[in-house]
């Protein structure tokens, strides 16, 4: 497991927009991280990149990067009309939503 891989098993497990620092603490909590072939000190760092990266470079990338302060990541697929409706609403404090590309 990669983690892409990694990041997309917890948001569809959590079902909802997650920092990347909780992406890994509940990937941590799973289990999961035992599955990651890597053995740096800082996971979290590089789930936030390799996401960043994913949907850059990735047309087809099913992240999204919500700019919400903390920035918070989620599934293309798991986005409903009531988190478009809420992120939306919070665009008084910041919020929007980044297209993927």
């Amino acid at each position: 497991m990669n983690f892409l891989e990694f990041s997309i098993k917890v948001l569809k497990e959590s079902n909802r927009p997650l920092t990347h620092i909780e992406i890994w603490e509940i990937g941590k909590e799973k289990g999961y991280d035992t599955r990651v072939s890597s053995k740096g000190k800082t996971p979290w760092q590089t789930i936030a990149t390799r996401i960043y990266v994913d949907i850059r470079d990735n047309p087809n990338s099913p992240f999204i990067n919500l700019k919400l302060r903390p920035t918070k990541f989620f599934l293309k697929e798991l986005m409903s009309k009531e988190l478009e409706k809420l992120i939306q609403s919070d665009e008084d404090n910041s919020a929007s939503i980044i297209p993927l590309q």
